[in-house]
């Protein structure tokens, strides 16, 4: 079933449209994504956008990890499943070696006030699309950084927030 499915889509759109279709497809599509995959590193600077990263193909489309050192390092991809496959489950790899979760939905406003060790608050700039494991979120105050925990920061500067599973 699965060698059957795999033949049956060439791009990503019609992957995740086939394996809704049942469950023996669900089945199948599971088998598929989490087959191993080759590691690759998304390039900090001279970026290539003429060319998929993954199969050097025409591509259309970029994720730039988001966290990080600037410039950030970005990943130029297809459309094509075992691309796409592939950069996601390296983003998410990535992530996970450095204690870091990718969020889908952002979990607090860009800006907001940062709980200080003596208790005061301070303005502060959070670092967006991701977040330390341990439920830490990095604020940025002037040339100082803090990873606060989020329960600690106030309701009003959360948002519901969604991580990126595999």
């Amino acid at each position: 079933m699965v060698t059957i499915f795999e033949y049956s889509f060439d791009k990503i759109s019609d992957f995740q449209k086939l394996r809704l279709v049942s469950k023996e497809f669900h089945k199948a599509a599971s088998i598929l994504w989490f087959r191993p995959f080759p590691l690759i590193y998304a390039p900090n600077s001279f970026i290539n956008v003429k060319y998929c990263s993954i199969c050097r193909g025409t591509p259309n489309k970029d994720k730039t990890i988001p966290y990080g050192n600037l410039p950030r390092p970005i990943y130029i991809y297809c459309d094509n499943f075992q691309c796409t496959r592939t950069v996601i489950r390296n983003m998410v790899e990535q992530a996970r070696k450095q204690n870091k979760e990718i969020l889908m939905k952002e979990a607090v406003m860009e800006y907001g006030m940062c709980p200080r060790s003596n208790g005061s608050y301070s303005e502060c700039m959070f670092m967006r699309g991701w977040m330390w494991s341990s439920g830490h979120v990095r604020c940025l105050m002037g040339n100082y950084f803090k990873d606060v925990a989020i329960n600690k920061i106030a309701e009003k500067y959360k948002l519901k927030y969604k991580i990126l599973k595999l």
